[in-house]
This record gives C-alpha cells, sequence and structure tokens, in this order.
C-alpha cells in the first residue's frame, strides 16, 4: 500500500452524520430515474426524433448540453434514439452515475427547469467551498452553490424567505414571483421528517433571488435589513443534497474525508476550535497536508504501522 493511501485508510473517516441533516432521496424513488435516466437501452429502427433526425450527432450533442435538468430528463424519455443520443453525451454519462441524489432532488422540488446540465455538470467537476475553500460534498439548490457542512448554516447566501412573506413584502403576487424566479418546494430530510409532516412542504425563495425581487421594485441598499425581517433559518439544510467530486481524466470519485485525529482531540480538550475542526471535511490531498500537522491523527497512523509489523 502506498504511503498516502495507508494514511488516509488509517486517519481519516467518511462521516456519516452529517448527510442526514441535508435532503436524502429513498432509493425506491429513485428507482425510475436510476432506471432510466441517461442509460443507453439499445437501438431500435422505429424510434426517432422526427425532425431532428436530419441533425448530425455533433449538433444533438450541443443542444441536450443547452438544456436543463427537467428538459433532459423528458427528452431522454422521448424515444430510444433520444436515450441514446442522451447517453452519448459524456456529461449526461459522468451526472448519472455520480449525481443522481442532485437530480432526483432538483426533479422533486420543482426547480430542476432553472437549472442548466452544463451548469450542474460543472459543480460535480468542483469540489471547492465557494464561501470558505475547504472541501464542499454538498449542493445548495436554488443556486447550485458548492457548498461544506459547516457553510451550509452560517454562510451568507444560504438562507431563504417563505414565498408569501416575499409577496407581502414585494406587493407582488405569489403567480408573478413564480414566473420571475426559482421557487423551491421543500422535502422532508432525515432530520427534520416529523416536522415536515406536521407542517407539509413549504414553498421557499433563496436570499439571492428575494434580494434581486426587492432591488427589482426599487427598494433601497442595504437589503439584508428587509431580509432579515422574512428569512427563515436553518434554511440550508432543506435545500442541499450530497452532491461528491468527479474527475474526468482520472475517473477519481471524491466524497470527502474527516480526521480521526481531530475526533480524538475534541474528546480530550473540547473547545470551539476543536469542534470547528471536528467537523471539518477535506479532499485526499488537503487531508494528507493536514495530517502532517495534527499530533493526534500521526499517532493514530504511527499505531496502525506498529500494529502492521508484528502480524504473522
Amino acid at each position: 500500500m502506498e504511503l498516502s493511501e495507508s494514511i488516509l485508510s488509517a486517519a481519516s473517516y467518511h462521516c456519516e452524520d452529517f448527510g442526514r441533516s441535508v435532503i436524502q432521496i429513498e432509493d425506491r424513488h429513485c428507482d425510475m430515474v436510476r432506471s432510466s435516466v441517461f442509460k443507453y437501452v439499445g437501438e431500435c429502427p422505429d424510434s426517432g426524433l422526427g425532425a431532428l433526425d436530419v441533425l448530425p450527432v455533433e449538433i444533438l450533442s450541443s443542444i441536450c448540453l443547452m438544456l436543463d435538468v427537467d428538459a433532459g430528463f423528458r427528452f431522454s424519455q422521448a424515444s430510444r434514439r433520444a436515450r441514446a443520443v442522451v447517453a452519448s453525451v459524456p456529461e449526461y454519462h459522468h451526472l448519472g452515475d455520480h449525481a443522481l441524489q442532485c437530480l432526483c432532488a432538483l426533479l422533486r422540488t420543482d426547480i430542476g427547469h432553472y437549472v442548466a446540465i452544463s451548469t450542474l455538470h460543472l459543480a460535480l467537476l468542483n469540489h471547492d467551498c465557494q464561501s470558505c475553500g475547504f472541501f464542499a460534498g454538498y449542493l445548495f439548490l436554488p443556486t447550485l452553490t458548492r457548498c461544506c457542512f459547516r457553510c451550509i448554516e452560517s454562510a451568507k447566501g444560504l438562507s431563504a424567505a417563505p414565498l408569501e412573506k416575499l409577496a407581502s413584502e414585494s406587493g407582488m403576487s405569489i403567480e408573478q414571483l413564480k414566473e420571475a424566479i426559482p421557487i423551491f418546494h421543500t422535502l422532508p430530510t432525515l432530520q427534520n421528517t416529523a416536522t415536515a409532516m406536521r407542517s407539509g412542504r413549504r414553498f421557499l425563495v433563496a436570499e439571492e433571488h428575494c434580494i434581486g425581487i426587492l432591488k427589482s421594485i426599487g427598494y433601497p441598499e442595504p437589503m439584508p435589513t428587509y431580509f432579515s425581517s422574512m428569512h427563515l433559518p436553518g434554511f440550508g439544510w432543506e435545500a442541499s443534497t450530497t452532491l461528491p467530486s468527479f474527475n474526468p481524466k482520472t475517473g477519481e470519485v471524491q466524497t470527502g474525508v474527516s480526521c480521526k485525529g481531530c475526533q480524538v482531540a475534541m474528546k480530550i480538550s473540547p473547545s470551539e476550535q476543536a469542534f470547528k475542526l471536528r467537523q471539518r471535511v477535506y479532499s485526499r490531498q488537503r487531508f494528507l497536508d493536514h495530517f502532517q500537522q495534527c499530533s493526534h491523527a500521526r499517532k493514530i497512523w504511527e499505531s496502525s504501522q506498529r500494529t502492521l509489523s508484528i502480524r504473522p
């Protein structure tokens, strides 16, 4: 085993608990998408594309990349020929393989028609939190913002207001707002399912879009004062889902790793700083850099090496 793999195996782990706070679509709800979306199902001579059949594959592929998520999904269901065209586009193939949760969440929250396939694919290739720069294993769906676990809760821009409050504040009708900006229809998360069942699904508007509407009708700066009277704390969790990072050149998929050493440090000497470090998630390379600075992680790895050395 290479040294880097040995360090990662012994001193890092993937924290499953973080994902419980965000949208997780149950497998049974993903079955149709998993079995059909962006998957080649074989040629069918009698199944064509109508007027689009005259276009070369290169142009059809370019058109597919211009579609939004809803349109791409519907087009892939139009015929076997359409499915074959979509499946031949690498970007669709990558999303179908590595972003199924994200695709399902976009379709079920009613904002898939605002999200371009090409933009979502770019998000899949990235892995940096747009707020703090550390590994971002989550995607804030209303604005397609890559974010880490910590920033979902606290970063500027990852909040929202109920649609009804924005309508009241702006003087615009709900119908007008639905035509003008993305409206996010919430889903239960694993940690808020009971609350969601009691209160029902909600229509919410991301902070960026709220401020855009208020500016468009002449609200003076600064906007945060107006938004703070409407916003709904904790919305970031309800509007985010997991999204790994994919490198098409190497085929590597990363979901982020946490440090076992920081977990130990938190138990030995609890503090706000120790808690923040325990919550931090790293890419593989950044964890190896962190490992050099974390004495507890080094001790864990050294202990694992001693154990290996005495095995028969």
